[in-house]
């Protein structure tokens, strides 16, 4: 019979039961538990919900497609069309933040957290199992001589040794996380252009001082500050915003959205039908607007599509159809202008990247024009650019307004009168002109100028073909006096005749 004691201290016997094993570890230690860094966890939260938002996007998306292509009743009848609508849009919005998100945490560096890519990887290269020292089916090593001879008789056949690592399922979990690290960490940043003044100098130490050294360069009457990885350019940014400097930032070519045009539609078709329709065909439309006419503002029957640089967003120049309806989807190809602010009116950006003071066209108030209370328009306004009176600071014929250089084009001019034969002048004589002049002693050298000749012995002593080519020029150039006095002749005789025919009218 057990005692109380036995009872108390629980033990487990092996599988032999020749000893037994307790439960607790020796000197009160427990298991170790799972350890993971803050960011790794929340990294793995952040994948799992973006995993749950692309099945309710693939639900949604199909919902759409049952409803809209119902021959039988429009998709506006059903209840839910409109509600799954806004649902598909906050859904986009609420993925692009998450991938946002995931994309800025930064690289684990905790030696103990399990999600450590660079950890495990290390690991796994170090645990690898030491094949040499694996006995079975070992092949030794031929001698020298039989290996070359079997090398010139092609009769090697290396034996393929497959190497397995335990640990490759935990690399190949966690690959596209470091994929996405070492893509941020090596993307080269645009740079943040702070406005030039005459304090830039401690503008620019506070800006070394608090973030690190920066490359900066002067452009434009900004100074563009170039930064070396994309936390010192949130750095950057945020200590600029915080002291209140005047600075735009410019958006990187690959978060650019891209721009197409479609043709073939009507002048009234409804833009919101093509950007549902986009929308239900996957990709992720921005907006689509009408074209207009540059002076005029006359609408034209091109619609302007704007779409995230998602992966598949240049497959919509493959859309041959919209709405039922054949269509032709080109690239964007935008005026040849500078581009200006709306909000500082100033240039060389645009108002979503602008972080500097607004100025208002109409009163250069601290506030964007579009919220001034003066709304009828001023007759003789005053640039605040320039200070001129007559203009405001959109007109292009400012003196302050950027200029586009035109490339100078290398071209010259050709002029008759230097193409016409000169008589009693030879070439040598020509290019003579043309050379710089030379000192006495050269020209005493050189033989005089050949005297013209007489007309009388000049006929007698050229030859026939001589005197058939001078003719025929001297007849061109006569030709070409009369058919000008002719031209002069008939447009007085025609302007003669429509005078009598008035009078005879009258």
């Amino acid at each position: 019979m057990a005692t109380d004691e036995d009872e108390s201290d629980p033990k487990r016997l092996c599988a032999d039961e020749s000893m037994n094993i307790a439960d607790d570890l020796p000197n009160g230690e427990q298991s170790q538990e799972r350890y993971a860094c803050r960011d790794c966890l929340h990294r793995l939260d952040l994948r799992r919900t973006m995993t749950l938002q692309l099945a309710s996007k693939e639900y949604l998306e199909k919902s759409l497609c049952i409803m809209s292509s119902d021959t039988f009743a429009p998709p506006e009848s059903f209840k839910d069309f409109g509600q799954f609508q806004k649902d598909y849009k906050i859904l986009q919005e609420q993925m692009q933040a998450s991938e946002g998100e995931l994309n800025s945490l930064p690289i684990c560096h905790d030696e103990n957290c399990e999600l450590n890519a660079a950890k495990r990887a290390n690991d796994a290269n170090v645990n690898q199992p030491n094949t040499s020292k694996n006995k079975v089916n070992f092949i030794p090593s031929p001698k020298r001589k039989t290996a070359w001879k079997n090398i010139k008789a092609g009769k090697t056949q290396t034996p393929q040794i497959e190497l397995s690592n335990p640990f490759s399922l935990l690399n190949e979990i966690n690959e596209t996380a470091e994929q996405e690290t070492q893509q941020v960490a090596n993307k080269t940043m645009p740079p943040i252009n702070l406005k030039y003044s005459d304090e830039y100098e401690k503008m620019l130490e506070s800006v070394q001082l608090t973030c690190g050294n920066t490359t900066n360069k002067l452009s434009n009457g900004f100074i563009k500050i170039f930064t070396e990885n994309i936390d010192q350019y949130n750095k950057v940014q945020s200590h600029l915003k915080q002291q209140g400097y005047d600075y735009y930032l410019v958006r990187p070519r690959e978060n650019r959205p891209i721009k197409a045009v479609i043709k073939n539609l009507s002048l009234h078709h409804d833009p919101e039908r093509v950007k549902t329709s986009l929308t239900l065909a996957g990709f992720s439309v921005i907006r689509v607007t009408r074209l207009t006419q540059f002076r005029t503002r006359k609408p034209l029957p091109f619609l302007l599509v704007d779409l995230n640089n998602t992966p598949i967003a240049k497959e919509i120049f493959n859309v041959t159809k919209i709405n039922h309806l054949e269509v032709k989807i080109e690239e964007y190809r935008g005026r040849r202008q500078i581009p200006q602010c709306f909000k500082c009116n100033d240039f060389f950006h645009t108002a979503e990247q602008c972080e500097m003071k607004p100025r208002c066209l109409k009163c250069n108030g601290v506030h964007q024009t579009n919220q001034c209370t003066i709304k009828q328009k001023i007759d003789n306004p005053t640039c605040i650019n320039c200070g001129e009176t007559g203009h405001v600071a959109a007109y292009r014929g400012c003196k302050k307004f950027p200029k586009i250089n035109t490339p100078q084009q290398n071209r010259r001019t050709f002029h008759a009168n230097q193409s016409l034969i000169q008589n009693n002048v030879s070439f040598a004589q020509l290019l003579r002109k043309n050379q710089p002049t030379t000192t006495s002693n050269e020209s005493q050298q050189r033989a005089p100028l050949a005297q013209p000749i007489p007309a009388s012995s000049q006929n007698n002593n050229t030859t026939t073909s001589d005197f058939d080519i001078n003719g025929l020029f001297e007849a061109l150039r006569e030709l070409q006096k009369q058919i000008l006095r002719f031209r002069f002749q008939i447009s007085d005789f025609i302007d003669f005749i429509r005078v009598c025919d008035g009078v005879e009218c009258g």
